[in-house]
């Protein structure tokens, strides 16, 4: 599929989202759009950006010893129709890491979209005959972004588009459990109090230019465990302060081939972090990575590392 296929694709799906924007007010009519700014971790997947970006960095006093860096982070300003459940925005990324074997150093610039879609309520019977309202049967995300890569190691840019959806069921659901970034169990159950848990996951499409000209079909998934929650709150006022992130990325083309490594991306973080306020974490954690990421030119790695990281988001709402 060539990159003016994908653009065009892409470009009526946001004539597609903007007529759904202007019907869709709901009772947020009266709320304005905002801006945002938001530093979190890089990803090519924007349901994945949810994780505080990281950097580390050594300048050894030594001129026979290069420094290093380990540098995963993106910078991304957002304009929000919140009436609308629309956001788009301009993002730049950064994925550098000269601390493994194969060096990676990429640098991304570009636009982004999000919109919440729901699925129109519908009235149940019940045996006697009343009319029971239902609350939400079903919520669509779709999120997707065009941008510039360039790879500094080979000197190479690369267009890239990429477009993808998520899919959680209403709390009334007998599914619910489905629901993304919902806690389980109840925080009141034994177990709840003990260990909590919430996933994220996604399907998606996305295109990789430049040299290589192939589609990608991908999923995303993401686990993350949170032990002693309700200890802890009632100790430190921090319910999240443990945690526990698993994420499993895969990718297979669809159309076109490429010489580039494509096996799964998983990693395993986990470690203590400080909720500044709802929106703001900062948090020291052990890392496990493995597996290749063709859309950052990463080859399949297998490292481990100790870092600090930092999740900001500040903005503009009344």
């Amino acid at each position: 599929m060539k990159p003016l296929s994908i653009v065009i694709i892409l470009v009526v799906l946001c004539m597609h989202i903007q007529i759904h924007a202007q019907q869709d007010s709901g009772v947020l009519e009266n709320v304005p759009p905002y801006f945002t700014f938001k530093i979190a971790e890089s990803s090519d997947n924007a349901f994945t950006r949810n994780r505080p970006g990281q950097i580390s960095a050594t300048f050894p006093g030594n001129d026979t010893i290069s420094d290093s860096w380990l540098l995963n982070s993106f910078v991304a300003f957002g304009l929000n129709f919140e009436k609308s459940n629309l956001v788009i925005g301009i993002t730049g990324e950064v994925q550098k890491n000269t601390l493994i074997e194969k060096e990676q150093d990429i640098r991304q610039y570009g636009l982004t979209f999000t919109k919440g879609f729901v699925i129109p309520n519908r009235n149940l019977q019940n045996p006697y005959g009343n009319s029971i309202p239902v609350v939400e049967a079903s919520r669509f995300i779709i999120s997707g972004s065009l941008k510039n890569s360039y790879n500094k190691i080979v000197k190479e840019n690369s267009f890239q588009a990429h477009v993808g959806v998520t899919f959680s069921r209403a709390k009334r659901s007998t599914f619910s459990f489905l629901n993304i970034n919902q806690l389980f169990p109840d925080e009141n159950t034994n177990f709840g109090k003990v260990l909590q848990f919430t996933h994220n996951h996604n399907v998606g499409l996305g295109y990789l230019g430049g040299n290589e000209n192939v589609l990608f079909a991908k999923l995303g998934l993401q686990l993350s465990a949170y032990p002693l929650r309700k200890i802890l709150e009632s100790w430190i006022k921090q319910n999240q302060f443990l945690f526990i992130d698993f994420t499993y990325a895969a990718r297979t083309e669809v159309s076109g081939s490429t010489d580039l490594e494509t096996n799964p991306y998983r990693t395993l973080s986990s470690g203590i972090q400080y909720r500044i306020d709802k929106n703001n974490t900062f948090q020291i954690a052990y890392n496990w990575i493995e597996g290749a990421n063709p859309f950052t030119a990463l080859a399949t790695q297998d490292f481990q590392t100790l870092v600090a990281k930092i999740k900001i988001t500040l903005d503009s709402k009344k």
